[in-house]
């Protein structure tokens, strides 16, 4: 079952994350990572003013790793591999159950049962933790780490989750996690091109791209077309190129 994972590269991203991590430790995690994840960190405990506000920031951080949790365990890679390894054992208790005299309960509730329940939460799950702001501005970061690294295979795995965000409204790219990537775009050179069409993309979001575009001077290219865009989204794009943004094709 592993060897199979292992041809697939959504699977085999998810074989070497959930099983055989220990083999795909980098020596060295790539260059500026933990500044970028330190960045996203709340304050620590001495920074802040008091003691309600240091819990408060203690449980929004817990939150946050509960749904970063859910959110591994409930990806569509993660789906099909529950499929792929709890498919075959669910058949043989049933097979097992069928021809038994009597009906174990114990067999059918651990190997039928709780892989159903698993998978029916992971399934509905899934699209409410990406409409949560903190979820997609994690998943903007995972991306722009593996970018940097040079993992291509999970990078686009985590930008595929980032697009998830807005099927439900039959776009692309929902606003949120638009506004997600143009926090993490302001200082990423590798970018010449970026392509907005036919999203879900706000006025609000535009502010936060022309913002990322200040500071990127990579960016020579940029789409909006078919977008819900007014004029107060064109001058936040007017003030950005005003101020020196680097783009060459509107």
């Amino acid at each position: 079952v592993h060897a199979y994972m292992a041809y697939d590269p959504s699977l085999r991203a998810e074989l070497a994350a959930s099983y055989v991590g220990v083999l795909y430790i980098p020596a060295e995690p790539p260059t500026g990572a933990h500044e970028l994840l330190n960045s996203s960190d709340p304050p620590s405990a001495h920074e802040l003013p008091n003691s309600s506000v240091a819990i408060a920031a203690a449980c929004q951080k817990a939150v946050l790793e509960g749904q970063k949790a859910a959110f591994k365990q409930s990806t569509p890679e993660r789906r099909l591999c529950m499929l792929i390894e709890d498919g075959p054992q669910g058949i043989l208790a049933t097979l097992y159950t069928l021809t038994a005299k009597s009906l174990q309960w114990t067999i059918v509730v651990l190997n039928i049962g709780v892989p159903a329940l698993r998978l029916i939460f992971a399934y509905f799950i899934y699209p409410i933790l990406l409409t949560q702001e903190a979820v997609l501005t994690w998943l903007s970061s995972e991306w722009s780490l593996h970018w940097r690294a040079g993992n291509m295979d999970r990078a686009d795995i985590v930008f595929n989750h980032l697009a998830d965000a807005g099927d439900a409204g039959g776009k692309g790219f929902s606003d949120a996690a638009l506004k997600a990537l143009a926090r993490m775009v302001g200082g990423f050179s590798p970018l010449q091109k970026i392509d907005l069409a036919r999203t879900e993309i706000s006025d609000s979001g535009v502010r936060a791209w022309a913002d990322a575009l200040t500071a990127n001077t990579s960016v020579q290219e940029l789409h909006l077309w078919e977008t819900g865009i007014t004029d107060d989204g064109g001058r936040a794009l007017a003030e950005a190129l005003a101020k020196g943004a680097s783009l060459r094709k509107l």
